[in-house]
């Protein structure tokens, strides 16, 4: 489970040179906030594009590693019970990955025994019987039968019985969730106090025509009265000596809600600015990343035109939870319109 970001970071300004290389070094344990600040600022910001860059190529040599494993998949042994409940979704199940969970299925598709230690998950417990004493059945009359007294199938079956009990349904059923289970509203800020959106990253999807990895952002942040248009401007920083980046898209809008054009994997920044009684002031600026997440792509590819309220708020709390709350946003959108929807849209706290 991922530990909860509660490193902070001092003033940067006034920040010295070993406590900078220090929340560099714990960037990824940084609060939101922080991480803003430190990926703004420009002692850090180029610093941090490198890192995330190191970042993202680790996680590829990671996914090779995890393709080489399933390469090797040997489908006559059985995985452990721990694997089998957890790709199951029983109650308290931590996620394997996606290639272990393709591995899994795999071994589900010629082994039995397994398939059905998952499919008692789905079997809910029995109803208490109400008879009196005198109508209660000799429980005593039919033997029992004897059970598998291996350890792997008693840990399952005590785990199994546990899921019954609160009838967690099977991983691809239905889970039944609706506008009361979107994830609790949080105002995001930064450095200038506003909310506003994209931030830290955005998702990147396959294009429908070329099949490349591009992210859709949609710039949102609070407004600022009497403004007549607003302005944004996107840059990409490549983590090399030019810090201030490549402009790649100039924005211009009546509204503080404006759609860009889709942005290819790498790193990026964004500036906001309203333009009040002829002068622009200057509103929020924001660093981000487009990433990939084979994971998460595969969710939102599956999602049609005809998904339901149920599919897309589950998908949505998949993303917000895994940090991708522009595009988790995004596809809030799709939602019908309700005091829920709304909540979890709004930029002010109030």
């Amino acid at each position: 489970m991922e530990s909860p970001k509660t490193r902070t970071i001092p003033p940067l300004e006034e920040a010295t040179a070993d406590q900078l290389k220090d929340a560099l070094l714990h960037w990824e344990d940084l609060e939101d906030s922080a991480l803003i600040k430190l990926a703004s600022h420009p002692r850090s910001a180029r610093r941090l594009a490198g890192l995330r860059v190191v970042e993202r190529e680790l996680n590829e040599a990671a996914r090779e590693a995890d393709r080489a494993e399933a390469e090797r998949f040997d489908a006559s042994t059985c995985p452990p019970a721990e694997e089998l409940f957890d790709f199951g979704r029983g109650p308290g199940f931590q996620y394997l990955g996606e290639v272990r969970e393709e591995i899994l299925a795999r071994h589900l598709e010629s082994c039995a025994n397994c398939a059905g230690l998952i499919a008692t998950l789905r079997t809910p417990p029995p109803l208490p019987l109400e008879a009196s004493s005198e109508q209660a059945p000799n429980l005593h009359s039919v033997p029992a039968r004897p059970l598998d007294t291996s350890a792997r199938w008693r840990l399952f079956l005590v785990a199994a019985s546990v899921a019954g009990m609160i009838m967690v349904p099977f991983m691809m059923g239905d889970r039944g969730l609706g506008l009361d289970h979107l994830p609790e509203h949080t105002i995001t800020r930064g450095p200038s106090t506003t909310a506003h959106f994209p931030q830290l990253k955005l998702l990147a999807v396959p294009d429908a025509e070329t099949g490349e990895l591009l992210a859709s952002p949609y710039f949102e942040f609070e407004g600022v009265a009497t403004a007549g248009e607003y302005r944004v401007e996107v840059r990409m920083n490549d983590g090399g000596p030019f810090e201030q980046g490549v402009r790649v898209q100039d924005l211009r809008e009546a509204s503080p809600s404006l759609a860009g054009a889709a942005l290819p994997l790498g790193s990026y920044s964004w500036r906001a600015w309203a333009e009040v009684n002829g002068l622009e002031q200057d509103v929020v600026s924001a660093d981000l990343v487009v990433i990939e997440d084979p994971q998460l792509t595969d969710l939102l590819t599956s999602l049609d035109a005809e998904a339901s309220v149920s599919e897309l708020v589950e998908a949505i709390r998949e993303l917000h939870a895994s940090g991708f709350i522009a595009d988790a946003r995004a596809l809030a959108r799709r939602l019908p319109q309700s005091p829920q929807r709304e909540n979890y849209l709004r930029l002010s706290a109030d």
